[in-house]
């Protein structure tokens, strides 16, 4: 007795143009969370709170009034040094990418003055993970 399948070469081409990388899918995925992080950052620091009036100086010493907010609040942005700085590093294929800042004040605001921006855009976006990595993966799987 003798059994013939024929067909094997279309279904491993199928099969072929079906297949899609899932790990690029998850680093896709760490990719749009970080920009989305970044973006959530900025914007609540671009956002003024409301606060305490402190007399600032300028480099050349003259004085200006700038609303500070309150404990808990993300910072109210007063140069834009801050905002300008957070900057986001994404490793290609490595599934990584790190959001933050190189100004110095970043951290102490963040952390000894309460005033955070950092944490609550991570713990916000993170959440949205799922949804982000389930959106690409359809994406692939409707490309296929």
């Amino acid at each position: 007795m003798s059994v013939t399948i024929t067909g094997l070469a279309d279904l491993d081409v199928a099969f072929k143009k079906f297949m899609f990388n899932t790990e690029q899918a998850v680093d896709d995925a760490v990719r749009v969370t970080a920009i989305k992080v970044q973006r959530s950052a900025i914007k609540s620091i671009r956002e003024p709170s409301m606060g305490t009036y402190v007399t600032r100086y300028t480099a050349g010493g003259n004085p200006y009034q700038h609303v500070a907010s309150k404990p808990g609040s993300s910072p109210n942005n007063d140069t834009g040094r801050l905002m300008g700085s957070i900057a986001l590093d994404h490793h290609k294929g490595k599934q990584v990418a790190y959001v933050g800042t190189n100004v110095d004040y970043g951290f102490l605001l963040e952390t000894v003055m309460n005033r955070p921006w950092l944490e609550p855009a991570k713990k916000e976006q993170v959440a949205f993970f799922k949804k982000n990595l389930t959106d690409i993966l359809k994406k692939q799987i409707d490309k296929a």
